[in-house]
């Protein structure tokens, strides 16, 4: 399988294919579901770019849509769940400095840093229309930023459709898309596949995006989800809260940020870089992007009033009692 950047489009710390190609040479012999790189191609006299050549695995790919033949089973459902649990704990569970990758990205402030670049970005592509809940998050997180637990080696877009699985069962044949692979705290990845993973309530603007089939039966809710994550990993729930909240920002940021290269609602947007935003060749076609993306953000700024209320609820009853609190299932949407 060849792998190249898209054509005429720049996102910037996206499409690495030099740093696809070092994950993929590290992971594939310790972890089976990692394929392996066959061939990087290093001169730009071939493509203009980097490229390289991947093993090919069989399989299907699912996004939003079951296959006919597997759609209303809840124990596919429930099987996909655990399927992704297990390859994110697994994945984490493997020491980065042991397979060659104690060197990938910048560990550092890593919460931090990926709030402000994201912010960066969504100022460039709003300008002086930001949303006003966009600004109220922001204001949230930088109260909040988390300790950070030891780094692992974070996939950095996990989600369904970069699992490839076997047709008949849905088994888990391979994990791709690597080219944003770094190291961080292992519930950026986690929170990251929460902000894809819609429920039966969620606003409509939310609904459109189509990620993941999880409005299928078997699917838990996300809190549900966090609970069984925190379980099997000894996490404590409240720790994930502000992990998840920025990775909701992060799809409520690109969206707003679409510019141009779009295929409709149900395909989703791609993001372009601050540079290419301010470059695009028509004012007009820009306003009317951000028109249609507006009430993704305005529907979160009810969503993020109630987050708000139930975190000062959980401050005062850790005030009063003088513990740590136990985030109960629920609190976490």
């Amino acid at each position: 399988v060849l792998r190249r950047p898209p054509m005429n489009s720049f996102v910037q710390g996206a499409n690495d294919m030099l740093r696809e190609a070092k994950v993929l040479n590290a992971l594939s012999p310790v972890y089976p579901q990692v394929p392996e790189c066959l061939f990087v191609g290093h001169d730009l006299n071939v493509w203009g770019v980097p490229f390289l050549i991947m093993e090919y695995r069989l399989g299907i790919t699912v996004k939003s849509t079951l296959p006919d033949h597997m759609r209303n089973k809840r124990f596919i459902g429930e099987q996909l769940t655990d399927e992704l649990l297990n390859i994110l704990i697994r994945l984490h569970s493997i020491d980065p400095s042991v397979v060659g990758l104690g060197d990938l990205g910048r560990t550092g402030d890593y919460f931090s840093r990926t709030a402000k670049g994201w912010l960066k970005r969504a100022n460039a592509a709003w300008g002086d229309s930001q949303s006003v809940a966009l600004a109220k998050i922001e204001k949230w997180l930088s109260e909040r930023i988390p300790k950070e637990g030891c780094p692992v080696i974070l996939h950095n877009d996990f989600k369904l459709d970069n699992i490839i699985l076997e047709p008949t069962n849905l088994q888990p044949k391979a994990l791709i898309d690597w080219d944003l692979g770094t190291r961080g705290d292992a519930m950026w990845d986690f929170a990251v596949l929460l902000s894809y993973w819609a429920q039966e309530d969620d606003p409509l603007a939310m609904l459109s995006l189509q990620q993941m089939p999880t409005l299928e039966p078997g699917f838990p809710k996300r809190d549900e989800l966090i609970a069984q994550y925190a379980e099997r990993t000894k996490t404590k729930t409240l720790d994930i809260l502000p992990y998840k909240v920025q990775a909701e920002d992060k799809i409520d940021r690109e969206a707003a940020m679409a510019a141009g290269e779009t295929s409709g609602p149900s395909q989703g947007k791609q993001v372009v870089s601050s540079s290419a935003a301010r470059n695009k060749a028509s004012n007009d076609k820009e306003e009317s992007e951000v028109e249609e993306l507006t009430p993704l953000v305005q529907e979160a700024d009810p969503e993020f009033e109630k987050l708000l209320d139930e975190e000062e609820q959980i401050a005062k009853l850790t005030n009063s009692k003088n513990q740590t609190p136990i985030f109960r299932p629920g609190e976490a949407d």
